[in-house]
């Protein structure tokens, strides 16, 4: 009976153990199962976030671009509007003199400025003819060496899918007049610079116009305006 006992015991000791292990084999799998399905669900949520980030990454480098091209346009106006505002200052002066040689300086900064207009809108660096030049100085970057600017500047209008006209490639292929057009600083529009921009405006300028005007009433207003430019002016060049 003892023996009969002992060995129910221990066929229920092995089936206790066996069901005990098949348990743990089936919450073993069940925690894998759970785990792999969280894993891919956390991965889906991951991609779906990378995703979305990276469209607002994309809208915020559109609207930075659209930024940044909208603030060169104006740039760009500006420098066209500055440029055309020094022509005219340049202008009144040879009116005023007759000077020729001011009206000279004149003529070879807009031949330059024009020049560079066309290279620009050759090179394809703008669509139109405002602030051309400007874009076109730009392009050139920092160096004040020339033969670097004459490399860059030919780098830029031998560009693939640019087509240049038959005057334009000659006029490249000769380095006296492209490196007028590529100097860092140009002599040619600084001496057109200094004309429009005078550190001494004198009086004896203004005499004519303000005895010539029609408009009385405005005699001692221009009078005032005269006295302080020019007291301005000579004071600027005794500092």
């Amino acid at each position: 009976m003892k023996a009969e006992r002992e060995k129910r015991e221990d066929a229920l000791k092995t089936e206790r153990a066996k069901r005990e292990e098949a348990l743990k084999a089936a919450l073993k799998a069940e925690r894998a199962k759970r785990e792999e399905t969280l894993k891919a669900e956390s991965e889906k949520l991951e991609e779906a976030l990378k995703v979305e980030r990276e469209k607002r990454e994309h809208e915020c480098a559109e609207r930075q671009s659209e930024k940044a091209e909208a603030d060169k346009k104006y740039e760009l106006l500006k420098s066209h509007l500055l440029e055309v505002e020094e022509t005219t200052m340049d202008t009144v002066g040879w009116i005023t003199n007759n000077d020729t040689k001011m009206l000279d300086r004149i003529k070879l900064r807009h031949l330059l400025n024009k020049a560079q207009e066309m290279l620009a809108v050759a090179a394809g660096l703008t669509q139109d003819g405002f602030g051309a030049s400007l874009a076109w100085r730009e392009a050139l970057g920092s160096s004040d060496d020339l033969s670097t600017r004459l490399t860059l500047a030919r780098s830029l209008l031998r560009n693939p899918g640019i087509k240049l006209d038959q005057p334009t490639q000659t006029f490249i292929s000769l380095d006296q007049g492209l490196s007028l057009v590529v100097e860092a600083k140009s002599p040619i529009r600084q001496r057109g610079d200094r004309v429009a921009h005078p550190t001494n405006i004198a009086r004896v300028l203004f005499d004519g116009p303000i005895s010539r005007n029609p408009y009385v009433s405005e005699t001692p207003g221009l009078q005032a305006l005269v006295d302080f430019v020019c007291w301005l002016s000579c004071s600027s060049l005794s500092s």
